[in-house]
C-alpha cells in the first residue's frame, strides 16, 4: 500500500506490524513522505496528532510528489531485465 500511495503522490501514515512493513515505512519517513507509528504504541491521541501534523505540514505532500515523480521515471521492465542479466551473466 505504501508504494501505491506514493505512486499517486499521497503521503502515508503507517502502523507496521512486521519487519518488511517497518523497513518500508521507515524509508518513507526518512524521505519525508510519511510517518510511522509502531503498532504496539498506537493510541487514538497519538494517531490524531500525527494526522494533524501531516495535514498541517505541506512538506509531506511535497515529498510524496517527489517520490511519485521518481516512481514514474522508473522503467520497471527494463530494470528487472537488468537485474536478471546481472544475475545470469
Amino acid at each position: 500500500m505504501v508504494y501505491q500511495s506514493l505512486a499517486e503522490g499521497t503521503p502515508v501514515l503507517g502502523f507496521p506490524f512486521n519487519m518488511d512493513q517497518y523497513y518500508v515505512m521507515e524509508a518513507a519517513e526518512r524521505k519525508g513522505a510519511g510517518r510511522l507509528i509502531r503498532s504496539g504504541t498506537i493510541t487514538d491521541k497519538k494517531a490524531k496528532a500525527v494526522v494533524k501534523e501531516m495535514l498541517d505540514n505541506h512538506s509531506y505532500r511535497t515529498a510524496a510528489k517527489q517520490m511519485q515523480n521518481r516512481i514514474q521515471a522508473i522503467d520497471a521492465k527494463k530494470e528487472f531485465e537488468n537485474v536478471l542479466n546481472e544475475i545470469c551473466n
